[in-house]
């Protein structure tokens, strides 16, 4: 067979080779990727899905951090609500507690070791009988018996004790550490407490010993731990002595 006649041979299986790859690239683009369009399809998905989770991780932490604060600065607010309530029911400031204490940061030894200061306040409040009427000491000078109502942390706990005054008809109740048998627990106020701060002023609104006190400010700050990050709410709360 000559050239001439070899030439219309290759020609056609050339054209049928050529068709041939021309449908399989049209086939490849109509059903399918490449594998480096794959790669980098995957690669784009995998960047946004990061960024993606990163943005809703941060907005759940910061809506955590956000309620626990909230929640924190609505148990600092009840926990200096009874207190505010408790001084302005109060005579005065005692300098240190008038009815003994075995409990007390010195006791049994020293059963009137509690002490007014920064972080301590020890409240004269009148006794009232089981009516809720008072009882009076000089009924003439309207001079009620007092109840000392103490106020301190212990272990980032903030407590209330109560030491009634020993009288007759006296409807307080005698409070202790918790687990002693002979009274009822102290009562607990506030937890993780962070801060607890007493400034007492005259009525001068100048600062003054805690037993010359007309008024105290009371600051109460409580942390916690969300995510790693402690979150703190405080609050201060001013409250003024009204019964004498």
């Amino acid at each position: 067979m000559t050239l001439n006649h070899l030439r219309p041979v290759v020609v056609r299986r050339y054209s049928a080779v050529r068709d041939r790859h021309r449908q399989a690239q049209a086939v490849s683009r109509a059903g399918g990727f490449t594998l480096v369009e794959l790669l980098v399809a995957t690669t784009i998905t995998g960047i946004l899905l990061a960024v993606l989770m990163s943005f809703l991780g941060n907005q759940l932490r910061a809506n955590a951090t956000q309620n626990a604060r909230a929640e924190l600065l609505l148990d600092t607010q009840l926990s200096l609500d009874v207190i505010n309530r408790d001084v302005k029911h109060a005579a005065k400031v005692d300098a240190s507690n008038r009815w003994a204490d075995e409990h007390a940061p010195d006791g049994p030894s020293d059963p009137y070791s509690w002490t007014s200061d920064n972080d301590v306040l020890v409240l004269a409040s009148p006794a009232l009988n089981s009516e809720n009427e008072f009882l009076y000491e000089d009924p003439f000078a309207y001079i009620t018996h007092k109840n000392n109502l103490i106020y301190f942390v212990t272990d980032n706990v903030l407590y209330k004790r109560i030491l009634p005054a020993d009288e007759a008809g006296n409807a307080a109740v005698l409070t202790c550490p918790a687990q002693i048998s002979e009274c009822s627990d102290d009562i607990m106020l506030a937890e993780n407490v962070s801060n607890f701060e007493l400034v007492y002023y005259d009525a001068e609104d100048m600062e003054v010993d805690p037993e010359n006190a007309r008024s105290v400010a009371v600051t109460l700050a409580v942390t916690t731990n969300i995510y790693g990050r402690d979150v703190t709410a405080d609050y201060t709360m001013r409250s003024v002595f009204r019964n004498d």
